[in-house]
């Protein structure tokens, strides 16, 4: 995914590159000695953010990102299978900004039948994944999720501000 996005900067296909969730433990020369060995005049367009831990801090950093420098669009490069969760979880914090999904088929689903990728446990998971982002970023059900008042609304521990109080389920 990497070697992809650093291909779209290099045909000027965006003004900067954002390397999101970056482990501590990787160096900035080991990212660019491995990915941009050649590309020493992008080095200065490309930022590296070590502080998102999952696809929701991927995108909370990669809004911040965006507005910081007053982007209007951006290139989504991540693989095939996590893309819709991604975008799910972008256009949530992106309002306004147009997301391009750039698309990686990974070495090990490329030449595969529909079939096998849909067993794959990488797909399964992340379809799981992707559910669970969808209820829980519903604002009824991320609601009722927080306050743990799921069926029974005088559970809640928040009662005073539960505007779903009354609400029949």
């Amino acid at each position: 995914r990497i070697h992809s996005a650093i291909n779209l900067l290099k045909a000027k296909n965006g003004k900067r590159l954002l390397i999101s969730g970056v482990s501590n433990s990787v160096s900035d020369d080991t990212i660019f000695k491995t990915y941009a060995p050649k590309t020493t005049d992008a080095f200065c367009c490309i930022d590296l953010d070590r502080m998102a831990l999952d696809t929701h801090g991927n995108a909370v950093h990669t809004a911040e990102w965006a507005k910081k420098h007053g982007f209007k669009k951006v290139i989504i490069v991540t693989s095939s299978y996590h893309m819709p969760r991604s975008l799910d979880h972008l256009q949530r914090t992106m309002r306004g900004i147009e997301l391009i999904p750039a698309q990686i088929i990974s070495r090990d689903m490329q030449g595969k039948s529909a079939l096998s990728i849909m067993l794959n446990p990488k797909i399964i998971v992340e379809y799981a994944k992707f559910l669970v982002t969808r209820v829980h970023l519903d604002p009824v059900a991320k609601y009722m999720w927080t306050c743990h008042c799921i069926g029974d609304h005088n559970l809640c521990r928040n009662q005073t501000r539960c505007k779903y109080r009354n609400m029949k389920i």
